[in-house]
């Protein structure tokens, strides 16, 4: 079917959201409408499979801020030519696109800016000169991955400050990933009216609410879902998602962590770092080996642990997965030695990231990996003080972890 290219503007100012999260923009400085970025993407390879885009254009720079999201649903229009306006500061900038058919699967991505992607695009400023540039992947403009910064925002507009803690708990965190389904994906292991968690498939499709997929790590199709990595809210607090200890009804109970700035360990410059930041997680899994005041955060690349559904899920060695416990930071730390500097381990983990969370239907992984590089700063065990919360409807959004229990937030 033929149809005429699609012309939208948009105001800088307008909170847009997806089906799959919600994203907000991040208001900047008053934009004129003189400085519109027209974008038009001609019928690239696996675009034909999207029923909707998200364009996402941000500052070209390390942290770079997002100053312009939009969501574009393609309905019978995919395949043909999109065109849309998108009011942008003008500057250097990173575009990124993702397409998503109609299951949420992400099946097209420029976040890699493969060249058969670029050739495909088009951007300019209209009207006035062009002084936006066409696209840019990295400052060297090599075919390395996006350097990612800050997420798009999720969740409220307003922000309460953080309430006074009469009283707390005292532990710390941990993190792995090891593509199992967890503890609390099973109906028999939530209580009360609570939905179990969400699980996927090998290629990440959603189970829906289907609850009896045997676990991957046992052979099964019951898979830690990509949507599960951890995200930025602010530049002080983040969502995500743990395993806890093995006692009581903990299923779908939230979480606030406070970092403390202090290592486990030792000193650790990422956990100094991480002073005054905070995170709210959901309980989604049990650990035997996680202890007392413990929270295993579910983080890409923070090592398989007792088990490993990664290798097959992504058909990669054990060995390209870090350190059973810790990681790509903890075989950076045994590669460059325990005294190398913070920024060193960064860029270690980052290449990490990069290296085994490339492909576009990894997009998730990839930015939670790079958030605990730039958001947690490789924070090796980082202190903290906690208390129970209520659950924020974009934790349960993404967890579909949802019944009785406190307000949410």
């Amino acid at each position: 079917m033929s149809r005429q290219p699609l012309h939208v503007l948009i105001p800088l100012s307008l909170a847009l959201t997806a089906p799959h999260c919600a994203k907000r923009l991040v208001e900047r400085e008053p934009v004129g409408a003189s400085n519109l970025a027209s974008l038009s993407i001609a019928n690239p390879p696996g675009l034909e499979k999207a029923t909707k885009i998200e364009v996402t254009i941000s500052e070209d720079k390390p942290n770079g801020e997002i100053v312009a999201f939009k969501e574009i649903p393609m309905g019978d229009q995919r395949g043909m030519t999109v065109e849309n306006q998108i009011t942008i500061k003008p500057g250097p900038i990173v575009l990124k696109i993702n397409g998503y058919d109609g299951a949420g699967k992400l099946v097209y991505s420029t976040d890699f800016c493969q060249r058969k992607y670029l050739n495909s695009l088009k951007m300019k400023l209209v009207p006035g000169p062009n002084n936006i540039s066409p696209v840019v992947c990295h400052k060297d403009q090599s075919n390395a991955p996006v350097t990612q910064g800050q997420l798009p925002n999720q969740g409220p507009t307003q922000r309460l400050p953080p309430e006074v803690w009469t009283s707390f708990q005292q532990g710390f965190a941990t993190r792995y990933w090891d593509c199992c389904k967890p503890h609390c994906g099973w109906q028999i292991n939530v209580h009360g009216d609570t939905t179990p968690v969400r699980t996927c498939s090998l290629n990440n499709g959603s189970h829906q609410t289907d609850f009896m997929q045997q676990n991957s790590c046992d052979g099964g199709d019951g898979f830690t879902c990509y949507n599960m990595a951890p995200w930025v809210v602010d530049t002080q607090l983040a969502y995500g998602f743990a395993a806890v200890p093995a006692s009581g009804d903990i299923c779908g109970k939230c979480y606030e962590l406070r970092f403390t700035g202090e290592g486990r360990d030792g000193p650790d410059a990422g956990s100094a770092k991480l002073a005054t930041k905070r995170m709210i997680v959901q309980a989604t899994n049990i650990g035997s080996d996680v202890g007392s005041g413990q929270f295993d955060l579910l983080i890409p690349g923070g090592g398989v642990g007792l088990f490993n559904g990664c290798s097959r899920q992504w058909n990669i060695p054990a060995s390209a997965l870090g350190e059973q416990y810790g990681g790509f930071l903890s075989s950076c730390k045994k590669k460059l030695g325990w005294n190398a500097s913070q920024d060193t381990y960064k860029g270690c983990v980052r290449s990490s990231c990069s290296s085994v969370f490339s492909q576009p239907d990894r997009a998730d992984m990839l930015r939670g990996c790079l958030w605990f590089v730039d958001w947690f700063e490789v924070a090796d065990n980082p202190k903290l003080h906690y208390n129970e919360v209520a659950c924020p409807q974009d934790i349960n959004g993404i967890s579909f972890m949802t019944g009785s229990g406190p307000p949410q937030l």
